[in-house]
């Protein structure tokens, strides 16, 4: 299992963290994901290598800003 780390811009209150859990869980190869509102952090954990793209671009669909966190 893989884990990356994405920091989420745009989400206002738990809604928007649970919408962004929601829709990071929905890709292919993602196990888990767990979206922190307070920090705007989200965590993903995955099966195999998923370009960080793919989560960011799903991300950004919805109108949330993610980028690949260190």
């Amino acid at each position: 299992m893989t884990v990356q780390r994405l920091k989420i811009e745009g989400m206002t209150c738990n809604s928007c963290a649970n919408r962004v859990t929601k829709i990071l869980k929905e890709i292919p190869g993602v196990s888990d994901a767990k979206v922190s509102l307070s920090d705007g952090m989200a965590e993903v954990a995955t099966t195999g290598a998923i370009d960080p793209i793919v989560l960011t671009t799903a991300v950004e669909k919805k109108g949330y800003r993610a980028t690949p966190a260190a």
